[in-house]
């Protein structure tokens, strides 16, 4: 499943408890990610923060740094993150493997949940030739019932309203169906462009 949103992985509420305890940078290192996407988060979703003072955690205030040690006994040990973003970008880009060269670099990378830079060195590495999307057609997001995310398994390219789609699902009907429940309007061609392989 992709998930691209900080406030969407499983950590987002150690975060917040964790958020006025420890800088941002301190906060990157635990949760792997950058110290402007952890400001953006907050920001994007009206959450205001303390900031913690500069400096190695051991120079500061003692009041400051007993808080802190407590935030952090209270939510325990960090969540296990990849080694290295390499590794990150594999595992979520996994599930989508056999839609590379079938869909455009962007269209896979959104999918994912990385970014295209990720989608296209990978595709390079195993020499794969990059996929032509006619003109105009973008990735239309519409989770299956029940799931949280696209199942990975079929793309098919659908044409609603007179616009290219990509809709991943499992199986043509599920794609005729979430197509016409998106309410874009008139679907008029359903066409697979590549399943998972066996």
């Amino acid at each position: 499943m992709p998930v691209t949103r900080l406030e969407d992985r499983p950590w987002w509420p150690e975060l917040l408890e964790l958020k006025d305890a420890l800088s941002l940078r301190e906060l990157a290192a635990r949760y792997g990610v950058s110290p402007a996407a952890i400001s953006n988060a907050l920001k994007r979703n009206g959450i205001a923060r303390r900031p913690a003072p500069s400096g190695p955690r051991g120079r500061r205030p003692e009041a400051v740094r007993r808080a802190a040690e407590e935030a952090l006994a209270r939510v325990g040990p960090p969540p296990r993150l990849p080694e290295t973003r390499a590794e990150a970008h594999r595992g979520r880009l996994a599930p989508y493997r056999h839609l590379i060269g079938k869909l455009v670099d962007r269209e896979v990378a959104e999918l994912a949940g990385v970014s295209t830079s990720a989608v296209t060195n990978h595709r390079r590495r195993h020499g794969i030739p990059p996929a032509r999307r006619p003109r105009g057609a973008a990735v239309l997001h519409v989770p299956s019932a029940g799931s949280e995310g696209p199942v990975p398994g079929r793309a098919y390219r659908v044409s609603i309203g007179g616009r290219d789609y990509v809709i991943v699902a499992a199986d043509i009907l599920e794609a005729a169906r979430l197509a016409v429940e998106s309410g874009r309007g008139e679907v008029t061609r359903i066409e697979m462009l590549a399943a998972a392989a066996a």
